[in-house]
């Protein structure tokens, strides 16, 4: 239920609430209850006449009743200026600078005369309850998530003759918000904070640009905050924070039993910002991260169980939940409802006969409020009025909504108001000619160009090109070994930010940052490498002795939110970053989480005497395990992301070998590929091997259950124990398969049935393969080779073994190639163990060298085996 005032506490009547692509109103006590919705994430959006816009946000569990209350402002008194002019608005707290004909109307026309300012300022010391929504951003370099402090806050607003109006295309004007002085000693004139604007259809704050702390123009002595914008809407002084403290919460109920599923939400005391919210699991706990050092009130809500507001200073250590350092405790306690958020009681209808139910009419109720606090007497009956062209309710309550009303003659018809020459380039588009909820003109559907996003490769500035970001050049990386350490990758992802991971073999010492890492054989370095070749951290795996079977390649993957998971096998003593594992008897596999900043969030064991392991993920981060028993047939299981937790496992024995690969499609389904050596039952599906020989085959399992959906023998493959399988899911639930086999290599294409589309083979046998896709479904072989090779486009010679990268289409025709080192190379050693794709479509190829080298970027050097990162020059890649 939702509870729509103003910033005094009374209800806002007129408010329309837009949510799941339906408009409701509220009634005449602000009310509006919304039923049979589904569980997630909840946005609405509320808009009124003479007041600011909000949007509620919120996580919604399923069978739960769940009430919040929305705050909009009241618009003061408008500012008016000449548009032909420009001109200078002052309020005490904000300052407004427009230019001289900088106004357009929603169809891009330029607008003349009187043009009115609306400025609504929100000082969060005093005013944090009523912003728009909640202090969550996404950030303009990597599209990641952040929590924010704001610092201040307006909604500024234009309009001509009532209707709304914006700057014009390529037009900017100043905006300078006077710093609470509460808060402004935290700044020194000079100093720059990101801008940031509330997106209300997304229910966040989305970055743009920066603005600067300098003296106030109209308050001698204090300072300011000064930005260029390009467009009017809710603006932000924000800073987000990423030194944190965690806090363990335990939700418990009157006799002490924990309270599962209940959401958990830290807001600043000390500071302006406040956690988003989280879920106590099925113990009652849950972590939640608060700026470092600071002070937060924790609340906990389940369903119609809430509790009393605790007050909690974080650690003065940085500290994230999951991760090392020293989380503080709270208990909170059950407080008892009175009744049901949202519940209510109809009360009597004293409008006329057949009103009832119309339009916005509605009888009165008596109703439970949005805390769950107490019943209301009575109230929110709507009545038929007049009908009004300013709303979008059936306000006489006939049945028909703003009959008679038009807001322009243009109706229908096409529009833009973009700069010319962007209209089709790029993101931008038309739109059409309507009337808005409160019977504005607009141009609905339409897209204006909007600042580059780096975090995307589409052209949003509409100048038809996606330069955003300086396009980065080329780079080589590699890892600082000595003659005395080696360091060869196990495996090579790439994340959607286009930062490169690479999971190491390390034996010797390496450094990085200023930080050394030792390890012997048994021990690997996980490095994090950004898209301009610099490596941003790494995390040493200490592992007191792996088993027989090495971790495999694709034993590290990394999911859509860039959080980084490892696999492998272990005996003995496991140590990282401050998560320890002991198993002193038959291996046991072994994932570990990271998060985006490399801080361990969970660690697993699995099993006994599981050696290799691979893993993968999908789209809702839960992940996929592979591993192989010391006899043969294999283990494979569904992971909960968040935890760690086996959703579902299953365990076949039988005449199955080298059970590496593993993928995940786009419905979360399980892809697996191993050997077989005779006959297998597969949950009643029987594969055969067509002859006395080593076969491929594939198999799908069923991600919501584990039982195998279907198998196919897909090719023979060399050597009489077999050989590791190669897997990838495509997109539109094509299934790449790469086998080795007898004098060559078999790239095979299967639907999502399983039904082989084509098959084409090499005459080469190449070695340390990996298999990749990209948005273009095409597929990307590399490994490495040494002699000749023929990879689809003429012989290929390195008398030392070379990295290569090959690309063929959807239809697996060869498209090019690329083998480093180069002819100039200079005689050194290379195998490529992986690739990826960053946001400018360019190529990351992770691999290991040794000896004198070139990649195509000058000469380079290491005297033992070292891991590489190249980024590909973009014609290198189709």
């Amino acid at each position: 239920m939702l509870q729509v005032i103003d910033d005094s506490g009374h209800p806002v009547s007129g408010a329309a609430v837009s949510s799941r692509e339906a408009l409701f109103p509220v009634d005449s006590t602000g009310h509006l209850l919304l039923e049979n919705l589904p569980s997630g994430r909840f946005l609405a959006r509320v808009d009124a006449l003479g007041f600011t816009s909000a949007t509620a946000v919120m996580e919604l569990q399923k069978g739960t009743h769940v009430g919040a209350q929305v705050k909009l402002l009241r618009l003061p008194d408008p500012l008016p200026f000449q548009a032909e002019a420009g001109g200078i608005l002052e309020t005490p707290q904000v300052r407004v600078t427009l230019p001289a004909s900088a106004v357009v109307d929603a169809l891009g026309q330029p607008v003349t005369g009187t043009v009115n300012v609306t400025i609504a300022p929100l000082d969060p010391t005093r005013q944090l309850g009523s912003m728009p929504g909640p202090l969550e951003g996404t950030s303009a370099v990597d599209g990641q998530p952040v929590q924010l402090e704001s610092f201040f806050m307006a909604e500024v607003g234009l309009w001509s003759n009532g209707a709304p109006v914006q700057l014009a295309p390529g037009k900017s004007a100043t905006l300078e918000f006077l710093l609470p002085e509460a808060l402004a000693s935290q700044f020194h004139e000079g100093d720059t904070v990101p801008a940031w604007w509330f997106d209300l259809d997304a229910g966040q704050w989305r970055e743009e640009g920066q603005g600067t702390v300098q003296p106030s123009s109209t308050q001698p002595g204090r300072l300011a905050w000064v930005a260029q914008v390009k467009h009017f809407t809710w603006w932000n002084c924000d800073m987000p924070w990423t030194d944190k403290s965690c806090v363990n919460v335990l939700f418990v109920d009157g006799a002490g039993a924990p309270v599962a599923g209940a959401a958990v939400r830290a807001e600043g005391l000390s500071y302006s910002g406040d956690s988003g919210i989280s879920y106590t699991g099925a113990d009652g706990r849950v972590c939640v991260e608060i700026k470092r050092g600071n002070t937060a009130r924790i609340v906990a809500l389940q369903g119609t169980l809430s509790s009393d507001g605790v007050a909690v200073t974080g650690s003065s250590t940085a500290a994230v939940c999951g991760g090392s350092g020293p989380c503080t405790d709270v208990r909170l306690v059950v407080r008892g409802p009175v009744c049901a958020p949202g519940a209510y009681q109809a009360c009597p209808y004293t409008g006329p006969a057949g009103t009832e139910g119309q339009g916005s009419c509605r009888a009165a109720r008596q109703r439970c409020n949005v805390s769950g606090a107490e019943w209301s007497a009575c109230a929110g009956q709507v009545l038929p009025t007049a009908e009004s062209c300013r709303t979008p309710f059936d306000d006489d309550c006939d049945g028909t909504v703003n009959e008679g009303c038009s807001c322009s003659d243009l109706m229908g018809l096409p529009c833009y108001g973009g700069s010319s020459g962007t209209q089709g380039v790029g993101a931008c588009h038309a739109g059409t000619v309507r009337c808005d909820s409160f019977g504005n003109v607009v141009c609905l559907g339409q897209q204006l160009p909007r600042p580059e996003n780096c975090s995307t490769l589409e052209d949003e500035d509409c100048n038809g090109r996606s330069e955003g970001c300086e396009p980065v050049s080329p780079w080589f990386w590699q890892l600082d070994t000595t003659c005395s350490s080696t360091s060869k990758p196990l495996g090579v992802a790439v994340d959607r930010q286009g930062n490169t991971l690479t999971l190491n073999s390390l034996s010797g010492t390496v450094t990085l940052g200023g930080t050394a890492f030792t390890g012997d054989e048994g021990d690997m370095l996980l490095v994090k490498v950004d898209g301009k070749g610099h490596p941003t951290w790494a995390q040493l795996i200490d592992i007191y002795a792996r088993s027989a079977y090495l971790a495999t390649k694709e034993g590290l993957a990394v999911d859509a939110a860039g959080n980084v998971v490892v696999s492998g096998s272990f005996s003995g003593d496991l140590k990282v970053g401050g998560i320890s594992l002991a198993n002193y008897a038959p291996p046991k596999t072994f994932v570990v989480k990271f998060a985006p900043d490399g801080s361990p969030l969970w660690a697993q064991t699995f099993g006994g005497e599981l050696g290799s392991a691979a893993v993968a993920t999908d789209a809702a981060g839960n992940i996929a395990l592979l591993a192989i028993p010391s006899g043969s047939g294999f283990y494979v299981a569904k992971l909960d992301g968040n935890t760690g937790a086996t959703l579902w496992s299953r365990f076949f024995v039988g005449p199955v070998a080298f059970a590496t690969a593993i993928d995940m499609d786009e419905e979360g389904n399980v892809l697996l590929a191993a050997d077989m050596f005779a006959e297998i039952d597969l949950d009643g599906i029987v594969l055969r091997p067509p002859a006395a020989a080593t076969f491929a085959f594939v198999t799908k399992f069923d991600g919501a259950t584990g039982k195998a959906r279907w198998g196919r023998v897909v090719a023979r493959v060399s050597g009489e124990g077999g050989v590791p399988l190669y897997l990838k899911a495509a997109r539109a639930g094509k299934i790449w398969v790469l086998t080795p086999q007898s004098g060559g290599t078999r790239l095979v294409a299967l639907s999502s049935e399983g039904e082989e589309l084509w098959a084409r083979g090499t005459s080469a046998y190449l070695d340390s393969l990996h298999l990749g896709t990209d948005a273009s479904g095409n597929a990307r072989v590399s490994g490495a080779f040494s002699g000749s090779v023929d990879l689809g486009g003429g012989s290929r010679a390195s008398s030392n073994p070379a990295a290569f990268v090959a690309w063929y289409d959807p239809a697996g025709n060869y498209l090019k190639d690329r083998v480093y080192p180069t002819a100039e190379g200079g005689g050194g050693h290379s195998g490529g163990v992986g690739t990826g794709v960053d946001l400018e479509g360019s190529v990351l190829l992770g691999g290991w060298f040794t000896g004198a080298a070139n990649f195509g970027l000058g000469p380079v050097n290491a005297c033992s085996d070292t891991t590489f990162v190249l980024k590909m020059e973009p014609s290198s890649t189709p």
